[in-house]
């Protein structure tokens, strides 16, 4: 019997901050795809924790395609591939959602760094701590949301929020 290791792991549901870590092209049962590793880059107990994106070269999918291009800010022309955006950071909307009856976290949309005021953190019942804000965003949206200014990205170099 060999090793299994496990890097992906439960996210709590909300705002996020990733690294696209790795990009690789596959074949589902629907066609070509992309499988984008996102890793969490943020002071949290997720540091570290990566959640899959798929991008699906299908017709029907092109509104991921699209919404992925805008959230890591590609020309509105041009030519290139998704490997070029490995290295990049990018938020994203972790959602729960049951899978063979069990729980699992899923990366539901990515949005740019610079969103103005992300949805508020949920809060997960019995869980302490689920829900705080940890970015200064969140932090000034609770503190007073009627106040919110647009708070510009940190550099894509530094280290965890």
């Amino acid at each position: 019997m060999s090793d299994i290791s496990f890097e992906r792991g439960q996210v709590f549901e909300g705002i996020h901050y990733f690294r696209l870590t790795a990009c690789e092209e596959k074949e589902g049962p629907k066609g070509t795809y992309f499988e984008f590793t996102c890793t969490v880059e943020e002071r949290s107990d997720f540091h570290g924790q990566t959640l899959p994106l798929r991008l699906s070269l299908s017709s029907n999918a092109r509104w991921k395609i699209d919404e992925f291009l805008d959230a890591v800010q590609a020309p509105p022309s041009g030519k290139g591939t998704f490997q070029q955006f490995v290295g990049q950071m990018v938020r994203g909307k972790v959602e729960m959602v049951e899978y063979d009856g069990r729980p699992k976290s899923e990366l539901a949309s990515v949005l740019p760094m610079d969103v103005a005021a992300p949805p508020a953190p949920a809060t997960v019942p019995g869980v302490p701590g689920a829900g705080t804000p940890t970015t200064h965003t969140a932090v000034a949206a609770e503190a007073a949301p009627d106040l919110l200014t647009p708070v510009p990205a940190p550099p894509a170099t530094d280290a965890p929020f």
